[in-house]
């Protein structure tokens, strides 16, 4: 008899090694930013410049703006570091299932953590002159 193979039970694919290590590198590399962007930020260390930081029209009016911005937002961006790099070594783990799931949850804290950094900051140079 011809044996058929048995397809009624689903199981989620394991991620590949190379998308894992990719992802890896990614998340942690974009955790790593915020965290220093955070820590630099939060001691007025972080200098005007276009390339890193929050980057708006309120933010680059003057030295004060930018200061006052990243002073506010650091702490956000520091969380948001810790976050994705978290949520960048679960990948190490080849998340399926429910760690897939836990690991893109990471990585939305992350993304949120920087979005409200950004809120707050812009906020912030707002108020200053």
């Amino acid at each position: 008899m011809l044996a058929l193979e048995d397809t009624t039970t689903a199981t989620a694919a394991e991620l590949p090694w190379p998308a894992a290590i990719i992802l890896c590198l990614v998340f942690v590399g974009t955790g790593v930013m915020a965290w220093q962007i955070g820590r630099r930020g939060g001691r007025y260390k972080l200098p005007m410049n276009r390339w890193v930081g929050i980057r708006t029209r309120s933010t680059f009016r003057n030295e004060n703006t930018w200061f006052a911005a990243h002073y506010a937002a650091a702490p956000f961006f520091k969380a948001a570091g810790a976050a994705g790099v978290l949520g960048g070594l679960m990948f190490l783990l080849r998340p399926q299932g429910t760690l897939l799931g836990v690991t893109l949850g990471v990585i939305a804290v992350e993304t949120m953590g920087m979005v409200v950094a950004t809120t707050l900051g812009v906020r912030a140079a707002n108020r200053t002159r």
